[in-house]
């Protein structure tokens, strides 16, 4: 993945600096030319920097669960709840993976789901656990319902 990242780099940087800048045009033409580019760059970065499994810090095995991904105020902020236990685990430094980052649109979406993790932290009783999210299928995604506690008098 690194070899295909530095070669991209190698290829965008050679576009960029072989085009003329004489003109205000030309200046345009290359942007243009160098934003797609520049957008496959940013996609390969981020696939090549999200990686969980081969992290170090790891102290089990990965696990499979099925739980509710939703984000909480607090730290961290992103966390899975276990469905039918009260257990929560806490995403390490609240990395989500960036295809699902992008389906998480707001603070009141809930993504459903089967998640394959893998744990940072031992699992204590009291604690939340550090985890973080090495894949996922079957993923709805809800809103929160909203809380109508307050009445209208």
């Amino acid at each position: 993945m690194r070899r295909r990242l530095a070669s991209g780099l190698r290829l965008c940087s050679r576009r960029v600096t072989t085009r003329s800048t004489r003109t205000s045009r030309r200046r345009r033409l290359r942007a243009v030319r160098s934003a797609p580019c520049l957008l496959a760059l940013a996609s390969l970065a981020a696939a090549a920097e999200y990686a969980c499994a081969p992290k170090s810090e790891l102290v089990g095995p990965c696990y499979e669960l099925r739980g509710r991904l939703s984000f909480w105020n607090g730290a961290p902020s992103a966390r899975i709840w276990r469905v039918g236990t009260p257990r929560m685990l806490g995403i390490h430094y609240d990395e989500l993976p960036p295809e699902l980052a992008s389906r998480m649109t707001s603070f009141d979406t809930e993504a459903w789901g089967v998640f394959n993790v893998c744990p940072f932290t031992k699992q204590r009783p009291g604690r939340m656990q550090s985890v973080c999210i090495e894949s996922w299928h079957n993923v709805t995604l809800r809103q929160r319902p909203t809380n109508r506690t307050s009445k209208s008098r």
